[in-house]
């Protein structure tokens, strides 16, 4: 990069300014700004996942009082939800009243027709850019994916004083004057990842060193007189080509039973069986741009092998490198409530639980720290900050069930008897959580704030997992290089992120469909993909029936139906953007999904495997008849079976704001 004397003038001038002036810190706040007066105050809280079949059977049981009396004397109801069920597709749904065709969301991936390569569908991100590598005059920029504007920044935009607390879908922060706003789902992690986990052992083998399945990065160390010299993987150096990891420097020391951890200049002791305190630990990217994040260990145990966790590394929450809070200091104002807490949008670590580095007791011990702050930051924010328009959302009733429905399930391959005795209550415990945060919420209303307390999705178990992409290449559908089906390796994030090889075995100029994320089905079209091989018109429609047709009628080894429903994009989303959709998305009946290699990419040699995995219940690519979320209000509600969508009309027509006509939803009132 040669520079003129004037352009690099201009160019330091330029990087000041950036520095100085607020790109790379807090907005300074105007003037106060002027509140109408609501029609009405109203309160959302948003419950992931909860299942409308336990709910009803827990309050049938007396075990949930508090939303016992919200339905006996208000309103209650099981939800419509988006198809495909997924989190990032139903809660786009609630956030701008409209179906996937309008927010662009149709799943947690992506993909490039031009080069057949996923992505991640939530956000999108400019790389930042450096002087001579070390002056920064470019700030990262990241670009929510989600298109609409959301019901709470239309409230705002209405002069309704609003806080929007962990919104999923909604990275970055949305601005609204006077409100505050948390992102929630999708809201990476320091090393840009939605969540990786490190491990460090002594008793690691060859196999297991390296990136795991599901995102993890395993260790092996060794004790030298009583000490270990290792390091953890961090933010990705945005100066280097390809974003290679920022390392730092680690020991452990052991000391009897307990080991000393030693990290960026923080020292802590922790016992066998414990958790740390938080450790903070900064990156420096150049003299003037410094990366802090927040992270615990969990030591499984020191002898006679030591095993220690580190959960994923997020940003810190008093910094505003990351637009995840708006305004900028909110994250500051949280801190000061309950200390340090996650910020990653997928807070709680199902990932390390999946793959068992750390135990169903570890599991509840992280989901309930992560729950309880959010539990107390959202009272805080009620008591001591009111708005006309309140929403919070809270994930641990979804994870719970990912993690532990094979205790509700006999027939799940991973239904443990033993363990059930143990923990076979751990789902029921979250929900009651869940009316715990209700009937505390119910204390601070009064009698003319509407309450509504929702899910946006339901649950069902995950015994079996479908390969599509196997099942693609045996119909005929897609044509592999070389021996065929089941050469390829077993496939992990990595390789999905564009770390490792993807597709390797497919030959496009033969394939004529390819199956990409949570039971999304594309065609290989002419004019569309680059190695299309389908024409449009009357051959395009002639092949989705046909897949249609013969993938509806997919069987189990027992004859058991593996497949409730096939259905053609265009028959179940409109809007302007329909140019991201998939052609075809699948629906599973209970105890089915879409395979775990399906999601990676892999073509594994069977079409229908058991799911041998802890994360045994499930929600995505599941018929969405069947997966419907829940609808409580402290008001009458009428508007038939109500849908997700009607959520964000609802709420503006009680504020006494006009909704928006690009709504699909419709009121409830």
């Amino acid at each position: 990069m040669k520079l003129t004397r004037r352009e690099f003038l201009k160019t330091l001038s330029t990087a000041g300014a950036v520095v100085a002036s607020g790109s790379w810190l807090p907005a300074l706040s105007g003037c106060a700004p002027s509140f109408k007066p609501a029609k009405g105050k109203v309160v959302i809280l948003g419950f992931d996942g909860v299942e409308p079949t336990l709910v009803e059977r827990y309050i049938g049981e007396g075990k949930l009082p508090n939303l016992e009396k919200l339905a006996g004397s208000g309103y209650y109801s099981q939800l419509t939800t988006t198809n495909p069920s997924e989190s990032p597709v139903c809660w786009s749904a609630f956030a701008t009243g409209s179906n996937p065709g309008k927010t662009g969301i149709y799943d947690f991936l992506s993909r490039d027709p031009q080069t057949y390569m996923p992505a991640y569908s939530i956000t999108d991100k400019e790389k930042p850019k450096f002087l001579f590598g070390v002056i920064p005059y470019k700030k990262a920029k990241i670009i929510n994916m989600r298109a609409g504007t959301t019901f709470w920044r239309t409230a705002a935009h209405n002069n309704i004083k609003t806080t929007a607390f962990q919104m999923p879908v909604t990275f970055p922060a949305d601005e609204m004057e006077g409100g505050k706003c948390m992102s929630g789902l999708g809201v990476p992690d320091i090393r840009a990842t939605q969540g990786t986990y490190q491990y460090f052992a002594t008793d690691l083998t060859p196999q297991q060193v390296g990136a795991s399945e599901m995102g993890g990065i395993l260790r092996k160390i060794m004790v030298v007189e009583g000490k270990v010299r290792t390091h953890i993987e961090g933010v990705p150096d945005p100066r280097e080509e390809g974003f290679k990891p920022m390392h730092k420097a680690m020991f452990f020391r052991i000391d009897g039973e307990r080991v000393i951890i030693e990290l960026d200049g923080e020292s802590q002791k922790v016992g066998a069986g414990s958790w740390s305190d938080w450790f903070t630990v900064t990156y420096d990217i150049g003299p003037l741009v410094h990366i802090r994040g927040i992270c615990k260990f969990f030591v499984k145990q020191v002898k006679p092998e030591l095993q220690v966790y580190l959960s994923p590394i997020d940003f810190h929450p008093a910094d505003d490198i990351i637009p995840n809070f708006n305004p900028s200091d909110f994250g500051k104002e949280l801190i000061e409530t309950v200390g340090l807490f996650r910020t990653r949008g997928w807070a709680i670590d199902n990932m390390a639980h999946t793959e068992e580095v750390i135990d169903d007791k570890t599991f509840l011990e992280d989901l309930f720290m992560v729950e309880e702050a959010r539990r107390e930051m959202t009272l805080h924010l009620l008591d001591n900050d009111p708005s006309d328009l309140f929403i919070s959302i809270f994930q641990a009733t979804d994870r719970v069930q990912h993690n532990f429905f094979r205790f509700l399930d006999t027939k799940h391959p991973r239904y443990d008897p033993a363990l059930e005795g143990e923990f076979g209550g751990a789902i029921l415990s979250v929900y009651q959580h869940m009316d715990q945060v209700v009937g505390e919420v119910v204390k601070r209303i009064d009698k003319d704030t509407v309450l509504m307390v929702m899910s946006d999705h339901g649950f069902h178990s995950f015994r079996r997992g479908v390969n599509l992409n196997t099942w693609l290449a045996k119909s005929g559908y897609m044509t592999l290089k070389g021996s065929g089906i089941g050469e390829d390796k077993e496939y992990n994030l990595d390789d999905l992120f564009g770390q490792g090889q993807f597709w390797p075995n497919v030959n496009w100029t033969k394939t004529q469909a390819y199956a990409l994320g949570l039971g999304q089905i594309y065609i290989n079209k002419v004019g569309r993909e680059r190695y299309g091989t389908v024409l449009g018109g009357a051959d395009y429609d002639r092949l989705l029936d046909k897949i249609i047709k013969e993938l509806s009628a997919l069987t189990d080894e027992d004859g058991t139906p593996a497949v409730s429903g096939v259905y053609k994009g265009t028959d179940i989303w409109h809007g302007p953007e329909m140019h991201r959709a998939p052609d075809l998305q699948v629906g599973f009946p209970d105890g089915y999904r879409v395979s775990w290699q399906t999601c990676l990419g892999g073509i594994p040699a069977d079409t229908i495997e058991d799911n041998t995995k802890i994360w045994s219940g499930d929600h995505c690519s599941l018929e969405p008849s069947i997966t419907k979320g829940t609808i409580f209000c402290n008001r009458k509600l009428g508007g038939g079976s109500p849908n997700i969508m009607d959520l964000a009309p609802t709420a503006l027509k009680m504020l006494g704001v006009d909704v928006p006509k690009e709504y699909d939803g419709v009121s409830l009132l």
